[in-house]
C-alpha cells in the first residue's frame, strides 16, 4: 500500500510532508537510524503525527503529496498543514491530471495510533480529519458525483460519435457517374424530320455549295406549305 504522512518536531513549527509504502521504516530513515532520509529532515528528531491511506497507486500518492505541500504553503505548524490538507480534500481531485477522488476504490483514510489521535484532538484544525472513517462503501455524495461524471462522459461520447459519422461521410468516395449505354448499331435509325430531309436533299443537289444553318433555315421558310409537304417523312 501507499501512504502520505506528516512529521513534526514537538515544541516547534517544523513539519515535513512525505510519501512512502512503509511509514515506520521511513520515519527511522528521517531520524537517521537508517540510511536514505530526506535532506530537509537530516539531523533532527521527528515525530509522526499520522499518515493517510486509500491511494490507488504510487503515482497518485506522489501527486497528493505535492498538492498537500502546495496547499500548505505559508501555513506553519501542524495546524497549518491540517488546513492545507482540508483544502486539498475539498477538491474533486489532488491535481488537474490526477484521478478524481470519486474514482478511487477507497476514500482517503486517517491512520493513527490512539496516542496520535489524542494529540490531534487538541488541535481545532484536526476536527475534520478525526471524522474521516476508513470505509470502502461510497457515500451518497460520491455516488451522485459518479453519476454526474458518467452522464458527462456519455454526452461527450455521443458528440464524438456524431463528429466521427460526419467525418466518415465526408471521406467516402463519390459514386462514379453512370456509364452511358453504347448505341446499338443494329437499332433502327430515327427518321429525319421534314426540315432535316430538306437540308439533306438541298446539300446533295448542290454539292459545290456550302450552306450555313441560317441559309438553310431561310430557304425552308420561303417554301410554301405544299412544297414543304414534299419533304414529309413517311414512317
Amino acid at each position: 500500500m501507499n501512504y502520505c504522512y506528516l512529521l513534526y518536531i514537538p515544541g516547534t513549527n517544523r513539519t515535513y510532508i512525505g510519501a512512502t509504502n512503509d511509514p515506520a521504516h521511513r520515519l527511522r530513515q528521517h531520524n537517521g537510524e537508517l540510511k536514505g532520509g530526506a535532506k530537509a529532515t537530516k539531523g533532527k528528531q521527528w515525530t509522526q503525527a499520522f499518515y493517510l491511506s486509500g491511494f490507488p497507486d504510487w503515482s497518485t500518492t506522489l501527486q497528493f503529496e505535492w498538492a498537500w505541500k502546495y496547499h500548505s504553503r505559508g501555513k506553519p505548524g501542524l495546524a497549518g498543514k491540517l488546513k492545507g490538507l482540508k483544502e486539498l480534500l475539498a477538491l474533486s481531485r489532488p491535481t488537474k491530471t490526477a484521478v478524481p477522488y470519486a474514482y478511487w476504490a477507497t476514500p482517503v483514510a486517517l491512520e493513527a495510533t490512539q496516542s496520535q489521535r489524542t494529540a490531534l484532538q487538541k488541535i481545532d484544525a484536526a476536527t475534520f480529519l478525526l471524522e474521516i472513517q476508513h470505509s470502502p462503501s461510497m457515500s451518497a455524495q460520491t455516488v451522485e458525483s459518479l453519476a454526474a461524471q458518467v452522464a458527462d462522459m456519455a454526452t461527450e461520447i455521443s458528440l464524438l460519435q456524431t463528429r466521427l459519422t460526419e467525418a466518415l461521410k465526408k471521406s467516402e468516395p463519390k459514386a462514379a457517374p453512370a456509364k452511358k449505354t453504347p448505341n446499338d448499331p443494329n437499332a433502327p435509325k430515327k427518321p429525319l424530320s421534314s426540315y432535316m430531309l430538306f437540308c439533306d436533299r438541298t446539300r446533295k443537289a448542290s454539292p459545290g455549295m456550302v450552306y450555313t444553318a441560317t441559309q438553310l433555315g431561310e430557304l425552308w421558310k420561303a417554301l410554301s406549305a405544299e412544297q414543304k409537304g414534299e419533304y414529309k417523312v413517311v414512317a
